[in-house]
């Protein structure tokens, strides 16, 4: 018989309940014979949550799977925004008793952060939080050879949502080997009525107590960020457009030059000198839409998997906003998340601003080279003031492989 064992109303709130049915599904012989039995309507409120209880009170499922799961649930699941700091230098944290001795510091600001000796810690996973507090309910390293690689905290937050009391969860991620902080949240699409939590300036907060008891420096910079962020963009779009862009210019781009020299002296006085600026910008126009009629008469939609094996990209762009020195802020998105931005006509009219520019504010890219489970991984990376990076993961729930996927991908964009 299993210890009593109790899931506050304050963490089934919280939880997904389609991870929580996956969960019982995945541990119970037939779930339909189990809630047919339980008595529990299908309709009713939080019903999977209610067959959790059951089943644990039955001793159908053990405590170290619910405790596993809600880890997984907390730390990832519907913490789908993301703030991501890249760190000047990590050294200090490979060092066990350092990590430790610094999340004990943390308790100036937060419960529980003294009571950490040990990896892993576990406070009462299962437990409510009080309305207003917040306290430290996980934490854990990894290690290679005695040397942590990464460190993982989860903090609990009280508070009243829609009427009733619930857990909101904050997780923070230093990955040492990678030099970066990732600080995760959920936002309001994670529940169902008013959100009141401005998680912008809950997540600052986090970041500079972390980054200030640890001894850490944020290089976070507009100019960095941006970087970043076009350099993801460009990878994808350039790598696959680089074969129609060599046999259109191969075929034409001179000619372009020349043709556009005669034009000018019929409609322009020859006394006029055009800049080389305003002689390039035509010809990249032209250029741009021949680049488009090769891609969508010649070259056709390509498949993610000729993507991937072919072009040699992980996914494509769908979403692109920027800022030149022209009209300001430029748009170009697909119609559909399944459509890449380079299938579409309005990402060739904008394309010669986009090259000039450089400056990406905002880029939403669907990654097609994940584990065959995953459909297609839709990402938004907002470049914000003050040296906020940001990223919203799409699909509504998403696991540590989808994470640490996304991570590698923003590192390798820094480079």
């Amino acid at each position: 018989m299993q210890a009593t064992y109790v899931i506050e109303p304050k963490v089934h709130r919280a939880l997904y309940q389609n991870a929580v049915k996956k969960l019982l599904v995945e541990n119970l012989e037939d779930y339909s014979k189990f809630l047919t039995e339980s008595g529990y309507s299908i309709m009713s409120d939080l019903v999977d949550s209610r067959l959790l209880d059951k089943a644990i009170d039955d001793s159908l499922i053990s405590i170290d799977k619910v405790n596993e799961f809600l880890i997984n649930e907390i730390n990832y699941g519907l913490q789908r925004n993301l703030y991501i700091y890249y760190l000047a230098d990590t050294t200090l944290l490979e060092d066990e008793l350092y990590v430790t001795k610094s999340i004990n510091s943390l308790s100036r600001y937060y419960s529980n952060c003294d009571l950490v000796n040990g990896f892993p810690f576990v406070y009462k996973i299962s437990m409510g939080t009080d309305h207003g507090k917040t306290e430290l309910i996980y934490a854990d390293v990894t290690k290679e050879d005695s040397v942590i690689k990464n460190i993982s905290l989860v903090f609990s937050k009280g508070i009243t949502y829609d009427g009733a009391e619930v857990n909101y969860y904050i997780g923070v991620e230093i990955n040492v080997e990678l030099k970066t902080m990732i600080i995760k949240l959920r936002g309001k699409e994670g529940f169902d009525g008013p959100f009141k939590i401005n998680i912008n300036e809950l997540q600052n907060n986090f970041k500079i107590n972390i980054i200030n008891i640890f001894n850490l420096e944020s290089i976070n910079t507009n100019l960095l960020i941006q970087k970043v962020i076009y350099n993801m963009t460009r990878d994808l779009t350039d790598k696959v457009l680089s074969p129609t862009m060599t046999v259109v210019n191969s075929k034409m781009a001179s000619e372009v030059q020349q043709i556009i020299t005669q034009w000018n002296k019929l409609i322009i006085d020859e006394e006029v000198e055009l800049t080389t600026k305003d002689i390039n910008s035509i010809k990249e126009s032209i250029l741009n839409n021949y680049y488009r009629l090769h891609m969508q008469h010649v070259i056709g939609k390509i498949p993610n998997k000729t993507l991937v094996d072919k072009y040699e990209v992980d996914g494509y762009v769908r979403t692109v906003k920027f800022v030149d020195d022209t009209i300001g802020e430029g748009k170009a998105k697909s119609h559909t998340k399944k459509e890449s931005l380079l299938d579409t006509s309005v990402y060739y009219d904008i394309k010669s601003r986009l090259d000039d520019s450089k400056v990406i504010k905002y880029t939403t890219i669907y990654w097609i080279n994940m584990n065959d489970k995953y459909e297609p991984m839709g990402t938004s990376f907002h470049a914000e003031s003050n040296g906020r990076f940001k990223c919203n993961v799409l699909p509504y729930y998403f696991d540590k492989e989808m994470f640490d996927y996304v991570l590698r991908k923003i590192v390798e964009s820094k480079e």
